[in-house]
């Protein structure tokens, strides 16, 4: 069977994240890429580390650009693949790269680690 699992965390600026909305068994019932503030829905944010079947590539045209968040992810959800939310503990230790800014940030902060 066909399915991906996102692992997700709570955020606090809510509009810099896809967003997720669970239902039952984990089960993720909308996905929305970084939304504007009237319409956060959800604090559940996706950590950028997925578990899929190899089968999902299938989904992706080739030769071209396709966003996660923006293009697959609503196309799986709408298509009706399962897709499963996993929210990570707030004691777990993540690192958000998702701009150059935190990219560098975690940089040093791995390096200061290595020490």
């Amino acid at each position: 069977m066909l399915f991906l699992t996102l692992a997700l965390y709570r955020v606090s600026n809510p509009t810099e994240c896809g967003l997720v909305e669970l239902g039952d068994q984990g089960r993720i019932k909308r996905f929305v890429e970084k939304p504007p503030a009237y319409a956060v829905f959800s604090d559940l944010a996706n950590t950028g580390v997925f578990v899929l079947e190899p089968e999902v590539i299938d989904y992706i045209p080739p030769h071209t650009f396709y966003d996660f968040g923006h293009d697959l992810f609503p196309r799986l959800l709408q298509e009706g693949v399962p897709m499963y939310g996993y929210p990570i503990s707030e004691d777990e230790y993540l690192i958000d790269i998702g701009t150059m800014e935190k990219y560098q940030r975690a940089q040093r902060q791995w390096h200061l680690m290595e020490k």
